[in-house]
């Protein structure tokens, strides 16, 4: 009987508590993270030739949060990320000119379960906390295109096409999270966050590549990525919308 009692208490002070939760929804817009150290895209804007790269690469997502208490508030995020980046330029020396334009792509989805500890000041809440950050990165894929001309009449003297497509792999790890809100009105805040992470990456793998004008003749690199540590940082741009049950 005294187990009874005690379970009613508990089950009414849950009821008592849900009729003042709070849930909010928010989109984010991220800095895309590039993972993969490819060929001609591993420095920063630059290529290792020289020529000219353009990133047009872009992170969203989206980020569900249940406050169990004024102070403290479990969230679950996810996210999507569109690698796009672009090599091009060229060279003569006066009897040919030659250019190259190389694009690689990647698909990355992102999930993270967390719980922050706010710090409220009227309408400017500070926030802290952590997360378990889980990625899966899909197949990275290199169009590499060659072209050699002739200066004088124009001709096409070599054309070269090949893809090269590296293997689809995951990361795991742990983040913490630092961030505000502030509070517009009582459905929307704005706000940012910073998300400092350690992860294990299991990337890569054998490559394979193959040429267009032969594409039933396969090469395969020898090389395969067991897996490896590293540390990224996510920064994030939130538009919140505040859905309050009472």
């Amino acid at each position: 009987m005294r187990i009874i009692t005690i379970i009613l208490i508990i089950f009414q002070g849950h009821i008592a508590f849900s009729q003042d939760r709070q849930v909010s929804l928010s989109l984010q817009l991220s800095n895309p993270i590039n993972n993969n150290q490819v060929g001609w895209f591993e420095i920063d804007g630059e290529s290792f030739d020289g020529f000219n790269v353009k990133n047009n690469s872009f992170a969203i997502g989206a980020l569900i949060s249940y406050n169990k208490s004024e102070y403290c508030s479990m969230r679950f995020r996810f996210g999507y990320t569109k690698l796009f980046m672009r090599e091009f330029g060229g060279y003569s020396n006066g009897i040919t000119y030659d250019s190259t334009h190389v694009g690689g792509k990647q698909n990355q989805l992102s999930f993270a379960p967390g719980i922050v500890w706010n710090i409220n000041n009227n309408k400017f809440k500070l926030f802290g906390g952590f997360e378990l950050p889980y990625t899966y990165y899909g197949d990275y894929t290199l169009d590499f295109l060659y072209q050699q001309t002739d200066v004088a009449t124009n001709n096409v003297l070599y054309l070269g096409h090949s893809l090269s497509t590296i293997p689809h792999g995951f990361s795991i790890g742990i983040g913490g999270l630092y961030g505000f809100n502030y509070q517009l009105s009582d459905l929307f805040s704005i706000g940012a966050e910073f998300s400092p992470s350690l992860f294990y990456y299991s990337l890569g793998g054998q490559t394979h590549a193959y040429d267009i004008s032969a594409p039933d003749i396969i090469y395969y690199t020898k090389d395969k990525n067991s897996g490896v540590t590293g540390f990224q940082n996510r920064f994030s741009i939130n538009l919140t919308f505040n859905l309050i049950d009472k």
